[in-house]
């Protein structure tokens, strides 16, 4: 039986906040994604997503359950790819600079991150822009350039928290697009955070939908690959998916 790539049980999350209150973001959550899964998260804003991937990276301890990313415990194991909303490229470095931190802090080889770099850029289709600074970026090409950081980090699972929010819709499609064959390149796992349902069926094999720190619906999306957003298909499945997520009448 092949291991999961990420596998939670019971996992819970609490915080103190200013008035010195217990806040539970995460409640006894269960959760498996199978290698090579592309597992989409909606859900509203404060429902638990983005605490979720700060728990799968390692970056927030949990506060009790069972979590395992790639057979180890949170960033003891293999490098996890993390992509956010907002632009997290260094302004001080380069695009093949920003590319290759990951790897030189890892005390890989310059020669070596280099070519891995470049290899993800051109991935992202950004082979031109290796020696261009961040700002000279439109909002699209900067969020290639943490996408390609993030696959050039190593590692089999990419985590993305709402990475196309900010962006117009041209842009997003395309970066859509980008993610979609860079998916089906790699067969890595990829656990997509959104608020956008059109864009959690476009992407996913699988949606999961938290509310109050549990997952409160979940559906498997069967459609075939490329997914054509006007066809009677992706109309009649994205008007059930509202129905199970509770936004349409029934």
């Amino acid at each position: 039986m092949t291991e999961a790539a990420i596998e939670i049980r019971g996992l819970s999350k609490t915080f103190v906040n200013e008035a010195g209150e217990e806040v539970s973001v995460l409640r006894g959550l269960d959760l498996t994604v199978a290698p090579g899964e592309f597992l989409c998260v909606l859900g509203p804003t404060g429902g638990g997503k983005t605490t979720l991937l700060r728990l799968l990276t390692g970056l927030t301890p949990a506060t009790s359950g069972h979590l395992r990313v790639g057979g180890s415990a949170p960033g003891r194991g293999d490098p996890v790819g993390m992509v956010f909303q907002q632009n997290s490229l260094f302004p001080w470095r380069r695009v093949l600079a920003n590319v290759t931190f990951p790897l030189t802090i890892r005390g890989i080889p310059r020669r070596e991150a280099k070519a891995r770099a470049r290899e993800m850029l051109g991935l992202v289709r950004l082979g031109g822009a290796e020696n261009a600074w961040p700002y000279e970026l439109s909002g699209g090409m900067q969020q290639r350039a943490a996408i390609a950081r993030a696959l050039a980090a190593g590692g089999e699972i990419l985590l993305l928290d709402e990475p196309f929010g900010a962006l117009d819709e041209e842009t997003r499609r395309a970066l859509q697009e980008v993610l979609l064959r860079i998916h089906e390149r790699r067969r890595m796992t990829v656990v997509f955070v959104t608020h956008n349902i059109e864009e959690a069926l476009l992407l996913g094999n699988r949606i999961v939908v938290l509310g109050g720190g549990r997952i409160v619906a979940e559906e498997r999306v069967r459609l075939p690959r490329p997914r054509d957003r006007l066809s009677p298909e992706f109309t009649e499945a994205l008007i059930r998916l509202r129905r199970v997520i509770g936004l349409a009448p029934r």
